[in-house]
C-alpha cells in the first residue's frame, strides 16, 4: 500500500481499515479472489474488529452501554 494513502487513512482514524489491506496483500489465498469477494472479506473484518473493539470497552466500562443506548434512542428518533 502507498505510505501516503497509509497516513490519509491513519488521519481518518481509518488505520484498522490500512492494516486490513495490508494483511490481505500478505495472504496468498486471497489472491486469486474476485475485487467483490475481497472487498466483502475486508469490510466483514473491519466490522467484527469494532464490534469486539466496542463489546470489549462495554465490558471494562459498564457505564458505557447508558451512553450507547441514549445515542440510539436519539438516532431511532431522527
Amino acid at each position: 500500500m502507498n505510505i501516503e494513502i497509509k497516513k490519509s487513512l491513519s488521519v481518518l482514524e481509518l488505520g484498522d481499515l490500512a492494516r486490513i489491506i495490508e494483511m490481505q496483500e500478505k495472504d496468498i489465498k486471497l489472491v486469486d479472489l474476485s475485487y467483490e469477494k475481497r472487498l466483502e472479506l475486508l469490510l466483514e473484518t473491519l466490522i467484527q474488529e469494532r464490534e469486539n473493539r466496542l463489546i470489549n470497552r462495554l465490558i471494562k466500562n459498564p457505564e458505557d452501554i447508558e451512553v450507547l443506548l441514549n445515542i440510539s434512542i436519539l438516532d431511532a428518533r431522527i
